[in-house]
């Protein structure tokens, strides 16, 4: 009866070895599917940060270049702007020195007339 006892507690613990080391095995098996899956997705991850990088510096270059052109067009319409300012108050002080010119002219000449 010893020798029955010792032969099923050996199926028995071969039993469990084999369950606990199957389920073992299974786990790590799903252990290293989730890896695989886990990699991908990193994976992918990491290409769409990627590609949302390289929109992103697309557009910073658009942006960066689209001011630089306002910037020039802002410069060149105040320089024009303000040439034009200028060339209007030098042509109205050229028309009032004219006429305060003509008015002393008057002036002087219906004093000349008046004496």
């Amino acid at each position: 009866m010893l020798i029955k006892e010792k032969s099923w507690i050996k199926h028995l613990r071969f039993f469990f070895f084999f369950f606990f080391s199957l389920s073992y095995f299974q786990k790590k098996k799903l252990n290293f599917e989730n890896k695989n899956k886990i990699i991908k997705e990193i994976e992918e991850a990491q290409k769409e940060v990627d590609e949302t990088k390289k929109k992103f510096d697309e557009i910073d270059q658009v942006l960066k270049d689209d001011l630089d052109r306002f910037d020039y067009t802002f410069k060149q319409d105040f320089q024009d702007s303000m040439k034009s300012y200028v060339q209007n108050m030098v042509q109205s002080q050229n028309e009032i020195s004219q006429w305060w010119d003509s008015y002393i002219k008057d002036t002087e000449s219906g004093k000349n007339n008046n004496i």
